[in-house]
């Protein structure tokens, strides 16, 4: 039986440690076109650079994860941000704890200080609680870091895609579709937003991208 990969992350102290997300993140509007999409079974490690893989414990009775992302710093703090929530791991992926809810698209560290962690809510549809949100404690408790100032009304957004650089950790790039219900032909394409100061404020940059490059399609593909 073939196992739907959508996230891979290779822990940065020993590269023989690996962890795939399984589940198409994209599954229930895939499925809205009549197409074939298939859930996961939650996260899986290999400690032989991925000759092998192990199904961990799971919270739940099927996955669909956007992002994997490992601590740097604690290689036994996970991540998974995944369409019925986001949840950490401080044991290598034995125990979860949901950290935040949502439909969550992403998550990334601050790249100089990962108890500083990014996440955010996408849901397809639009909804109130769509945006950036903030952890300074290591992902223990998020705030709504997204500001009114600059940014689309939430109920307008769809998937958000996070960009950090360890060029430049203070930069924050956040790429934001246009939710299902406001979207017009193949205009999907909202905005690119960015913060150099953690999230406290944001700016509306001028991308000279045209609404329609993701071609109705950044829910499914938007990197």
């Amino acid at each position: 039986e073939a196992i739907p990969v959508a996230a891979i992350a290779i822990d940065p102290v020993n590269p023989d440690i690996m962890y795939a997300g399984t589940g198409e993140p994209t599954m229930d509007l895939i499925k809205s076109y009549g197409a074939p999409s298939f859930s996961g079974v939650g996260v899986m490690k290999s400690t032989d650079a991925g000759e092998t893989w192990n199904l961990l414990p799971w919270p739940d009775n099927s996955s669909a994860i956007h992002n994997i992302i490992v601590n740097p710093n604690n290689t036994d703090i996970l991540f998974a941000a995944s369409r019925n929530n986001l949840y950490r791991s401080q044991d290598g992926g034995q125990g979860w704890s949901r950290v935040q809810s949502g439909i969550m698209t992403d998550v990334e560290f601050r790249p100089d200080n990962p108890d500083i962690v990014f996440c955010a809510i996408g849901a397809d549809g639009g909804s109130s609680s769509n945006g950036v949100y903030r952890s300074t404690t290591g992902g223990g408790r998020f705030s709504f870091s997204k500001v009114g100032e600059n940014w689309p009304a939430p109920d307008s957004i769809g998937r958000i895609e996070l960009a950090v650089t360890p060029a430049n950790p203070d930069l924050l790039l956040a790429f934001v579709m246009r939710s299902r219900s406001t979207q017009s032909g193949e205009n999907d394409f909202l905005a690119v937003m960015k913060t150099t100061d953690n999230g406290d404020s944001w700016v509306r940059l001028h991308s000279h991208l045209p609404s329609v490059y993701t071609s109705c399609q950044g829910f499914y593909h938007l990197c």
